[in-house]
């Protein structure tokens, strides 16, 4: 017979130890997520053997979730199980190990379904005795699947069903419709360095990117010109890089082209907006700079996008490709081809960051100094007194110094096209910087009023 103290401590001591066996040694992290977003997870696997080492896992992926990209973890090899339409449906990582008492980290990222649902992870843990632990079962099973909720993204009410969320006077619906009418084609070298634009971690304050797939980053506001009838909303769109990767490289790189838009009124539907001018911006504020621009009639892109070349490793932009090599020759473009379409993400305001793209004030990159307007009073004088001249340059005549770059293809051109952006301008007598310069456009004495009745009356604006 065994004494009472003796037999309570031994009743504890097992039902510990059954409560150790039964918690789950699988997680995934994090345990609750925002639907409609990319988000990194993390499969964290315990070994609780005493002796032997966990050697393979078998994953089965929830369905309503697309993977987009793996981490490589060290040595482990990954082999991705995939349906008929190419999906991922599930992985299995082998040739590692995980020691007793030790655990292993394996992290993907993958796009979360826009409802709320609940994500059930499917995971068989193999250890080097061919001995298979499934975490599998139900909430409350001895080894449940691991689970992460979806939370759908609840947009405020707002008074009716006009919405703006960046508060900058444009409806959300109607922002969205302009992206989409006027996205541009973007042509990119099919062999470049940093491959293609990136998308960058939704809520991360500093700019990280988690895919490199060609997604188009958006911005619509209102643009003031209060002598003109009608209303102006300008349309920036952002292909930011991981990297510059060419000369004088450096780490991440935005860069973005805009369009200047007209409608008789903001309460106009998508379809009745017509494109006025488009501007590319090249090495912005820097002694190499070569943004251009045109009308949207020039281009035959009052409808639609215009089609713009991306050149090589630096990644500027240009409306006509026979520009390309106009920054300090550091440009090229060649072996280009249309970059499959990607995503196209609202990101707000600045001060009103939309889709959790709070990375835009990061000084790590002058992104946040782009988000205003292009299109400044001499910039449309400069673009109403093209005629048809096509697409011209938006900067002053070319310095000395820049003219014997593109004559010659100096390799100073490295340094002058270098990571010059924040702030870092060079100046002109020790007082302007570059970029002031080459905005201090003429306007050959006319105002802002003339060229004003001078558009409008090409276009056909009525007034009250």
């Amino acid at each position: 017979m065994i004494p009472h103290g003796r037999l309570l401590f031994f009743v504890v001591v097992c039902v510990l130890f059954a409560a150790t066996v039964s918690f789950g040694a699988v997680t995934v992290l994090p345990t609750e997520a925002k639907g409609g977003t990319t988000v990194q997870f993390t499969l964290r696997v315990s070994n609780e053997s005493r002796n032997t080492d966990t050697v393979a896992l078998d994953v089965e992926f929830p369905s309503s979730l697309t993977i987009t990209e793996f981490e490589t973890t060290r040595g482990w090899k990954l082999f991705l199980k995939k349906d008929a339409s190419g999906k991922i449906r599930g992985a299995i990582w082998s040739g590692g190990a995980i020691a007793p008492h030790a655990h292993g980290e394996f992290k993907f990222l993958a796009e979360t379904p826009a409802e709320t649902t609940e994500l059930q992870w499917k995971v068989v843990e193999i250890d080097a005795k061919g001995k298979r632990k499934e975490y599998t079962g139900a909430k409350g099973s001895r080894n449940p699947s691991p689970v992460t909720m979806v939370k759908a993204v609840k947009l405020e009410s707002g008074n009716g069903p006009w919405r703006d969320h960046d508060r900058d006077g444009v409806a959300d619906d109607l922002e969205q419709e302009l992206l989409l009418k006027f996205t541009p084609i973007f042509m990119v070298d099919a062999h470049d360095c940093d491959g293609m634009p990136a998308e960058f971690m939704p809520d991360s304050k500093e700019p990280r990117p988690i895919a490199k797939n060609g997604t188009i980053y958006g911005q619509v506001f209102r643009k003031d010109l209060p002598t003109l009838f009608g209303a102006f909303v300008e349309i920036h769109y952002y292909h930011l890089w991981s990297r510059d990767c060419g000369r004088a490289g450096h780490s991440l790189d935005a860069e973005h082209v805009s369009v200047l838009t007209w409608a008789n009124s903001l309460q106009e539907p998508a379809s009745a907006w017509k494109a006025l001018y488009w501007y590319a911006a090249t090495h912005e504020e820097t002694l190499c700079e070569a943004s251009n621009g045109a009308k949207a009639s020039a281009l035959a892109a009052e409808e639609r996008g215009a089609t713009v070349w991306v050149s090589r490793g630096k990644h500027g932009s240009f409306l006509n490709e026979s520009k390309c090599r106009l920054g300090c020759g550091g440009d090229t473009c060649r072996d280009m081809i249309a970059m499959p379409a990607g995503k196209l993400v609202n990101i707000g305001e600045a001060d009103a960051p939309l889709n959790g793209a709070v990375w835009t004030g990061s000084k790590r990159w002058p992104l946040k100094d782009k988000m205003h307007t292009d299109f400044n009073d001499d910039v449309l004088a400069r673009l109403e007194d093209s005629g048809t001249a096509g697409v011209i340059s938006l900067n002053s005549h070319l310095p000395p110094t820049k003219a014997v770059i593109l004559g010659g293809n100096s390799s100073l051109g490295a340094f002058l096209i270098g990571n010059a952006w924040a702030g870092r301008s060079l100046s002109i007598a020790g007082s302007e910087s570059v970029h002031a310069a080459g905005r201090a456009f003429t306007t050959s004495g006319k105002s802002l009023l003339i060229v004003g009745r001078k558009l409008g009356a090409g276009l056909g604006f009525k007034r009250d």
